[in-house]
């Protein structure tokens, strides 16, 4: 009996190893699925993490330029302060990022420089200033001719000003010839002439000549 009570189960003292789910989770924690990293990935960095190659894929495109010729007959125009608000306009309505003029030596535009993510916005901006010095082109002819009638129509009128009453001076021996006969040299010098009225000044021999035109006065004179 003693013995039989001595005598105890064997207990098996052998351990299975467990998986711990708080270390396995930790551990695994940095690993990517493959699945995600191939989707991702583009080809040749199926290796790379996927927050580095969301990176890559999201860079800044490179921008372009497109540089436009001032014409010399609008360097001033451009180099004006004035124009700036165009530029501004043109910059908001393409789209581009920014506009920049080339000056010459003397500080006057040589050229603008577009710069633009696409070439769509370039072109847009490239044809909105082109379309403009266009437009001041036209300006400048339509002045230019402005100013030449503006000025013939002065000299005209300053021709048509002194053309009315032309002076000269005659020796006073001459005089006689000039008056002629009870004056008639000059009622024939009228008749002919189409002038109004001739006045001579017997101590200094100035004669003045009055007309409707420069015309009628010369040839008064010249008679």
């Amino acid at each position: 009996h003693n013995v039989n009570q001595s005598i105890q189960p064997l207990k098996n003292t052998s351990t299975i190893p467990q998986s711990n789910p708080l270390k396995s989770a930790s551990t695994n924690a940095n690993v990517i699925p493959q699945h995600v990293q191939r989707q991702n990935a583009p080809p040749g960095l199926t290796q790379m993490p996927v927050n580095v190659i969301n990176v890559m894929n999201h860079q800044k495109p490179r921008s372009m330029t497109e540089i436009v010729i001032v014409p010399p007959n609008l360097s001033a125009v451009v180099s004006d302060p004035n124009f700036q608000p165009i530029l501004l306009n043109v910059k908001e309505t393409s789209g581009i990022n920014f506009l920049t003029i080339n000056r010459h030596q003397d500080n006057t535009a040589e050229s603008i420089v577009i710069d633009g993510n696409n070439s769509n916005c370039i072109t847009l901006a490239k044809h909105l200033i082109e379309t403009h010095f266009k437009q001041q082109l036209k300006l400048l002819v339509a002045s230019s001719k402005l100013l030449e009638i503006q000025t013939n129509l002065y000299l005209a009128q300053g021709e048509l000003a002194s053309g009315m009453i032309v002076e000269f001076i005659v020796k006073p021996e001459l005089l006689g010839y000039v008056i002629g006969t009870k004056g008639n040299r000059i009622k024939e010098a009228k008749e002919s002439t189409g002038i109004t009225n001739v006045q001579i000044e017997d101590s200094t021999g100035k004669v003045k000549i009055m007309g409707p035109d420069n015309m009628s006065v010369q040839k008064a004179k010249e008679f």
